[in-house]
This record gives structure tokens, C-alpha cells and sequence, in this order.
């Protein structure tokens, strides 16, 4: 999936893509820290996101290791995951190929000054 960027240049992610962050950091196992650092999230956010993992069984934590490992459910979830990322981009580079089309190659016009048309059924005057 493709994160939208912000004013500064930063990227928001979705709670989706934090989630598949957490559980790729996670395959063979990893603490807190190591998950923290790879998911570039703060400690309250790991927090909370690695407690709803745990409770969806998409991750379990082994206290003898003090680590936390992706389940056999959050490696499918992962794997969809980057199944959809892999059709988002697809479906990003088709819809440039058709702006191209669009604005034949010039990204600076727009529709901005064309009129569309009242759709026909919102014309009929309402008594």
C-alpha cells in the first residue's frame, strides 16, 4: 500500500502496513527494541499495536526469550498483505498511464474550466 505523503514530507502509514511492519520484524522472532527500530514506531505505539496482536493470535510472546514471534495466522496475514501492496502499485502505475492519456503527456492541464453536465435524472423539477 502506498502511504500518503504529508506537508513535511513524512509518509502516514495504515494501521494495515504498522501491523505487516511488526509481524515482518517478527518472523523469526525479535524484542521489543529490535521491533521498535524496524517498525519506526514510538514504545506507546508498539505497545498498543503489539497487544492487539497478540490478542488477534497474529503474534505470540515467549517470555523465556523475551521475544515476540509472527504465528502461523500473522505469516498469512503478512503474505496477503504483500500480495495487495503488489496490486496497489499495479493498479498506481495503470492509473499514471491513463493520466498521461488523459492530459496527453501534459501534467499541467486539467479539467478545471470545463462545465460537466447535470446528470439527466436531477433536471426534473421537483414539485
Amino acid at each position: 500500500m502506498t502511504p500518503r505523503p504529508t506537508p513535511k514530507g513524512r509518509k502516514y502509514r495504515d494501521s494495515l502496513a504498522i501491523a505487516a511492519q511488526i509481524l515482518s520484524a517478527s518472523r523469526s522472532g525479535a524484542r521489543k527494541t529490535s521491533i521498535m527500530y524496524r517498525a519506526a514506531l514510538s514504545s506507546d505505539q508498539l505497545r498498543r499495536y503489539l497487544r492487539r496482536l497478540v490478542e488477534l493470535g497474529l503474534l505470540e510472546f515467549d517470555a523465556i526469550r523475551t521475544a515476540y514471534t509472527a504465528t502461523p495466522k500473522g505469516l498469512s496475514f503478512l503474505q496477503h498483505f504483500t500480495e495487495l501492496a503488489g496490486i496497489t502499485e499495479a493498479l498506481g502505475a495503470k492509473r499514471v498511464a491513463l493520466e498521461n492519456l488523459l492530459y496527453d503527456g501534459k501534467r499541467g492541464d486539467s479539467f478545471a474550466g470545463v462545465k460537466t453536465p447535470v446528470p439527466w435524472p436531477s433536471r426534473i423539477p421537483v414539485k
